[in-house]
């Protein structure tokens, strides 16, 4: 993997240190190589395929990896895929329909990891704003107050609210009290 980074192939380099986390025996080249890969995946501009290895990092190998750093590049991730960015489709790809908006579920996993850090506060309204963008109005409300109660007095949490007043009064509004709409 090292000749392929020293050349500039990084995806290449990526998949021979993944292949090398796959066949070593102990822990440290593992996470070792899982660290090498996720640096080739980034600098080959594969987002996605660098948070998994991050992913990785953290649940599999977390003696062996900064915890702080390695949230906040799963924060940065989610806020590029938030921002638009996507990785590139396979040479192949004839899936058309595939969704690779992967904004939701990198959030998520940060948010699990670190509901507390700088970046979870905003990613948490992003999260719940992603919801109500795709008609899923339960986890948006669940969302909406967790950031509630767990950011108070600040800008997050007046937002919050905000956003969940107007959630609620969506779904209020065609309900007419017989319980049928």
């Amino acid at each position: 993997g090292l000749a392929e980074y020293a050349k500039g192939d990084y995806k290449a380099a990526a998949k021979s240190f993944k292949a090398a986390e796959l066949y070593a025996d102990d822990s440290v080249m593992k996470a070792k190589s899982l660290i090498e890969a996720a640096k080739s995946y980034r600098k080959a501009e594969l987002r996605f395929e660098e948070f998994k290895c991050v992913e990785k990092l953290i649940n599999v190998f977390p003696n062996f990896v900064n915890f702080t750093t390695a949230v906040d590049r799963e924060f940065e991730i989610g806020n590029e895929f938030y921002a638009g960015l996507r990785d590139p489709l396979p040479i192949l790809s004839w899936l058309p329909w595939e969704d690779r908006d992967r904004t939701i579920e990198i959030y998520s996993k940060a948010l699990k990891h670190a509901p507390f850090s700088k970046h979870a506060p905003d990613a948490k309204l992003r999260l719940a704003r992603m919801y109500i963008d795709t008609n899923k109005k339960d986890d948006a409300l669940k969302t909406l107050r967790e950031a509630v109660s767990m950011y108070p007095n600040t800008a997050v949490e007046k937002y919050a609210m905000l956003d969940l007043a107007n959630a609620l009064m969506q779904l209020a509004g065609p309900a007419d009290g017989d319980g049928k709409y």
